[in-house]
């Protein structure tokens, strides 16, 4: 029996985490950087986005507040890009006194219109020494997040600032109480790019803190959410950290999404649906909303429309579907296709999860009753069983002499266990799939990751290579790459089939592959893989009836 589910467990997905969150994990970081703050060091922690650096900087501040040392924050995006020179410094200033709470013993509008003839970067350094240092006597550290918002001012540098900072550290040796003033920097540029002018001394200071993704043993406190759902909480959380890298957004997004009974192999599935298929329909979050997203696997769209065109083509005009409706990934396929399957009908749709399901019956129904051409099998990953099942009883019926219906799907059950448990019975299975190993144009890569990696690859691994490939374009497009010109190149990256799995990849303006899925079918073969005796072989367009 499974424990009761933790009432007040609750994931975070998006946002900073509070310091009582009983979801944050600990990580080598948090003690890297909280001993480099206590000992005085200039840290910075420079990685990418969602990788859980403001959630890091709120617990070490207030660690830091109980050993008696004064912190501020400064999120440079909430100053904003679009301003002058003047406003962002006296942004940098306000944002120092709100988070020490100095408004009732300085006056900030006086100060700052006071006849000056000192520059705005001398303003802020004037406030440091004679306000802040003079005010406080105890031990300071200011943290600086989202650094790299400074890459989009569009009216000045930001060299100073950092010069700044840089001088801080130097005036150590010189003055003391600078040794009270520590800075840490949280952010996505690198250090190089913090003073971009290279005739000036680059930011070499401070400490580089690691930031890495989850580890098992430091996230094993996240399946405590998972009790009462999961029977095996950890065996899930693994899987999930396999698929995610430890990348803390989307961990926390996928144990949140885990449902009751959930098993190890239902993981891939809900990567599939919330993640790589229907991110933008499903995504609440900032993070994933409204951004600008490139898909290098073909969209539900292309391959519900290459599978409609193929059962058109086979004169196939009235089709029966079995899916999950209340699976994100089947129920787009379901919708897609019949958008598409405009020179057929869908005569019915049966509920591939129901536990009542009796496939002998639904597919006699089908034959006799419906009087169907085809059958569309659009299962999630865990009822692939249950298709399994449906074809076996097919073949039963048609040893008593019942119509054989053709079985169409999708990459979902383009997988061995089909081959290895469905062997007959799966003979003749038509699918839709991303990419193909024995394709002409898919052959020469995947022979050369055979000989590299002793194995077949999958679409999976294609694709990721693809996407690796358009990243490294777009990077190598501008000299001083940065997310929002890599995000800018990414829109006209074009490759050739050299440079990727074997196809031409470039994006249309939805982000999306232009790129036709392929057809491939189940056919006998002694010298098959898997020890099955069946394999999948490509429907060729010459073998297709028009």
């Amino acid at each position: 029996m499974n424990p009761a589910p933790l009432p007040n467990y609750e994931y975070k997905v998006g946002g900073s985490l509070p310091p009582d969150a009983p979801t944050y994990v600990k990580r080598q970081a948090d003690e890297d950087l909280y001993k480099g703050l206590i000992a005085g060091e200039f840290c910075y922690v420079l990685n990418s986005r969602q990788m859980g650096k403001s959630s890091l900087r709120v617990r070490i501040m207030e660690r830091l507040q109980a050993d008696g040392i004064i912190c501020a924050a400064i999120d440079l995006n909430e100053i904003g890009t679009d301003i002058t020179q003047g406003q962002w410094y006296r942004g940098v200033i306000n944002s120092l006194i709100s988070s020490l709470n100095l408004y009732e013993h300085f006056d900030l509008a006086s100060w700052w219109n006071r006849p000056q003839l000192l520059s705005r970067v001398q303003r802020l350094s004037k406030f440091l020494e004679e306000i802040l240092l003079k005010h406080i006597s105890g031990k300071i550290v200011i943290f600086v997040d989202e650094i790299d918002s400074v890459l989009s001012l569009k009216n000045f540098s930001t060299d100073d600032f950092f010069a700044l900072i840089r001088f801080c550290y130097n005036q150590r040796v010189d003055k003391p109480v600078y040794k009270r003033l520590t800075f840490c920097l949280l952010g996505v540029a690198t250090p190089s790019y913090l003073i971009q002018d290279k005739r000036r001394t680059p930011f070499n200071i401070g400490r580089a803190i690691e930031l890495n993704g989850f580890q098992f043993q430091e996230a094993k406190l996240l399946a405590k959410g998972l009790e009462g759902k999961v029977s095996n909480p950890q065996a899930i959380l693994q899987e999930i950290l396999n698929w995610t890298g430890g990348q803390p957004f989307l961990t926390q997004k996928l144990c949140n999404l885990v449902a009751n009974g959930t098993e190890v192999t239902g993981v891939e599935e809900l990567v599939r649906s919330h993640i790589i298929e229907n991110w933008q329909s499903q995504d609440d979050p900032e993070q994933l909303k409204n951004k600008v997203f490139f898909r290098t696997v073909p969209s539900d769209i292309e391959s519900a429309k290459k599978l409609a065109e193929y059962a058109a083509s086979q004169g196939y005009k009235k089709i029966v579907i079995f899916y999950n409706p209340d699976n994100i990934y089947s129920q787009s396929l379901y919708t897609e296709f019949q958008k598409s399957f405009k020179k057929g009908k869908v005569l019915r749709s049966i509920n591939l999860a129901l536990p009542t399901l009796n496939a002998p019956a639904e597919l006699l129904l089908s034959v006799f009753q419906d009087q169907a051409d085809a059958v569309i099998l659009f299962p999630n990953t865990e009822l692939i069983s249950v298709v399994i099942e449906i074809t076996r009883a097919q073949k039963i019926l048609v040893n008593k002499g019942s119509k054989k219906l053709p079985m169409l799907g999708a990459d979902a059950l383009y997988n061995p266990e089909i081959l290895r448990s469905g062997g007959e019975a799966v003979e003749g299975l038509v699918l839709v799939v991303p990419w193909f190993a024995e394709e002409d144009t898919s052959r020469p890569f995947a022979d050369e990751a055979k000989k590299r990696w002793g194995g077949q690859i999958s679409w999976r691994t294609a694709t990721t290579y693809d996407a690796t490939q358009a990243f490294i374009k777009a990077i190598s497009m501008s000299n001083n790459p940065t997310r929002q010109t890599v995000l800018k190149n990414l829109k006209s990256v074009n490759l050739s089939s050299k440079e990727t799995s074997g196809y031409p990849l470039y994006f249309d303006n939805k982000g999306d592959r232009q790129q036709e899925p392929v057809l491939v079918k189940v056919e006998r073969n002694p010298g098959a893989p898997f020890e099955s005796g069946f394999m999948f072989k490509q429907v060729k367009d010459k073998d297709i009836k028009q």
